[in-house]
């Protein structure tokens, strides 16, 4: 990855870097209630919003690690 940054001109990574923060701020309130979630075991950040480098037409990529045998329950609980 550090070869990448190296090629980005710095107004570029600092707009990402800009456009990333403000993705996951939006996930403040989701963030929170999966939290109290007693199956969700993690909550990891992937993609591009992961090293910092998204984009207005970006999505956020979250991986949720849940209790064992509880996968689709834990999915119905998040999903809504």
């Amino acid at each position: 990855y550090s070869e990448i940054w190296h090629k980005i001109p710095s107004e570029q990574y600092q707009a990402r870097s800009y456009e990333t923060e403000r993705k996951i701020t939006s996930l403040r309130r989701f963030l929170l209630i999966c939290q109290s979630i007693p199956t969700v075991s993690m909550i990891g950040l992937t993609g591009s919003c992961a090293i910092s480098n998204a984009t207005p037409d970006d999505d956020i990529d979250l991986m949720i690690v849940t209790s064992a045998h509880r996968l689709f329950t834990t999915r119905l609980i998040v999903t809504g």
